[in-house]
């Protein structure tokens, strides 16, 4: 766990504007804050990755694996579900709980 300081809370605010959409801008900033800890080795790997992946970095293997896995979910679930109608009941698809309507 990382305790930020009311300073660093105020600038990692600042820079992904309140929770907005630069995440990736975040991590790099959180990163840097970490960066010279070895008690946070795992973290900064997990920290790297996820600003590749929320930066859409193309460059990025994490990143084109990430978009690859949920291109072919979004596929696979929508020609599953297409044209049937659910119940509204919990459906379970392997590792996934929704609701149908």
């Amino acid at each position: 766990m990382i305790t930020l300081s009311e300073t660093q809370l105020a600038v990692l605010n600042a820079i992904t504007y309140e929770g907005g959409p630069h995440y990736w801008e975040g991590y790099n900033y959180l990163l840097s804050i970490i960066e010279s800890d070895s008690a946070y080795d795992d973290f900064e790997y997990w920290l790297g990755k996820a600003a590749e992946i929320n930066a859409n970095s193309f460059s990025s293997e994490a990143n084109a694996f990430i978009r690859g896995v949920t291109r072919a979910g979004l596929l696979y679930d929508f020609n599953w579900s297409r044209g049937r109608r659910h119940s509204g009941r919990w459906r379970r698809q392997r590792h996934c709980l929704w609701r149908r309507q």
